[in-house]
């Protein structure tokens, strides 16, 4: 077993001594691969060493013939400067006297092209004064006729509201005498009740009327407005106008004094510059006065753009209150209508006979003026109330003609009958 075991020991060892052996090798190739490449780094360093040399050499070289060039086209250079200069000098001599007389004619076109553009402005601001004053007019009709039509509207007022009063002692009345008459019908009782509710639907009447006067105000007071904000605007305009034909007569005598003035400057050379500014500031103040008045006149324009928005506004609100005083006259009539009804028949005996049909909360609070809330919004309320106002017209009307005679109801029956008919057969391709 000892001998085994040294066997053993000694089998690895002798790999172990292989195996450091071959490592051995291995180093040693790999030092002599090293060595080669060293060797060859440093030839390639000293062959670049080399070429660096020689490229700096050939560099001085270069710099040594550049200086000498510079030194040379410097001394050429400023002889060909100096030669320059000394023609510069004699064309700025000789171009002196020309320009002399180049700046007296642009000075003189400088002034007639400021005397065409001046007359330019003078003519644009007299047309935007006519079309303003034209404007004017046409806000003055406009508004009187908005003036009338607020008489007409409060004098429509005051007629419904007369009406109302009216339909309430009539109401009162017919109350009495049904009370004298009958004391003790059921149905009676149920027709007081419904002229308990028609009663309050004219006091909303009532309301409603009072409301659309309070609007009526506004609106005045608002064309009160619009007429002080006119008048401001025509004092304006004619201040403008008066300006107009301050600046139109300084420009005459502009064009007056432009001739003797070139005349002046053709005789004295020397004193051109002192004549220049005679003509110059006048020139210079008036188209400062033309700036300023077209600024006027654009701020003229703008409050006039305004007016004439405030003025398209009135006239929609006139319109939406026009409209809400047709239904309010549409819905007294009813409640006239149906107040008669009601006197003509207290003693049928049927509860269909005595059946008021009254507007939902949300038509009476459409009716009562906002003066807060869109026009947009309140166009839509009033195009919905007028559509369902239709449709339940037309709903009561069939209702009255299937309940009132047998005829009546077989033909209207028949004629549905044959309407779905045809459609069915217009559907299916038979026709």
């Amino acid at each position: 077993m000892s001998l085994h075991a040294i066997n053993s020991q000694y089998t690895a060892q002798v790999k172990q001594a292989e195996h450091v052996v071959s490592e051995m090798q291995k180093l040693e190739e790999q030092n002599k691969k090293l060595r080669e490449e060293i060797a060859l780094s440093k030839q390639e360093n000293q062959q670049r060493l080399d070429a660096a040399i020689s490229e700096k050499e050939r560099l001085k070289q270069e710099v040594q013939k550049l200086i000498v060039e510079r030194d040379e086209h410097g001394k050429s250079y400023s002889s060909q400067i100096q030669t320059m200069q000394e023609e510069l000098h004699l064309q700025k001599q000789q171009q002196s006297s020309s320009m002399n007389e180049v700046m007296e004619k642009m000075v003189a076109e400088k002034e007639r092209l400021q005397v065409e553009e001046t007359r330019q402005r003078v003519d644009e601001l007299q047309s935007t004064l006519q079309q303003a004053q034209a404007f004017k007019l046409q806000t003055e009709t406009e508004v009187s006729g908005y003036q009338a039509e607020l008489d007409e509207l409060r004098s429509e007022s005051s007629r419904l509201h007369s009406e109302c009063q009216r339909l309430a002692g009539e109401r009162k009345e017919t109350m009495a005498l049904v009370g004298k008459d009958v004391s003790d019908d059921p149905l009676l009782t149920q027709l007081q009740a419904e002229r308990t509710q028609l009663q309050s639907h004219l006091q909303r009447c009532l309301y409603e009327i009072q409301q659309r006067d309070l609007h009526c105000q506004q609106l005045n007071t608002k064309l009160q407005q619009a007429m002080e904000e006119k008048g401001g605007v025509s004092a304006q305009l004619r201040a403008v106008s008066q300006a107009l034909r301050d600046t139109q007569n300084r420009c005459y005598w502009l064009e007056n004094q432009a001739p003797p003035n070139q005349h002046h400057k053709g005789l004295a050379k020397q004193g051109a510059g002192s004549v220049e500014v005679a003509p110059g500031a006048p020139q210079e103040r008036s188209s400062a006065v033309v700036d300023m008045e077209a600024l006027e006149a654009s701020e003229l324009r703008t409050r006039l753009v305004e007016v004439e928005q405030s003025v398209v506004q009135l006239s929609e609100s006139l319109a939406e209150e026009r409209t809400r005083r047709e239904a309010a006259e549409e819905a007294l009539g009813l409640a006239e209508d149906r107040a008669k009804s009601v006197d003509s028949s207290p003693s049928r005996t049927t509860q269909r006979d005595f059946s008021i049909q009254l507007d939902t909360e949300e038509e009476w609070e459409a009716l009562i003026l906002n003066p807060n809330e869109h026009l947009v919004t309140r166009k839509v309320k009033g195009g919905m109330l007028a559509c369902r106002r239709w449709l339940r017209g037309r709903s009561l009307y069939c209702s009255k003609l299937l309940t009132s005679r047998a005829r009546s109801r077989y033909l209207f029956l028949g004629y549905l009958l044959i309407l779905h008919v045809a459609v069915l057969m217009c559907l299916t391709g038979a026709l």
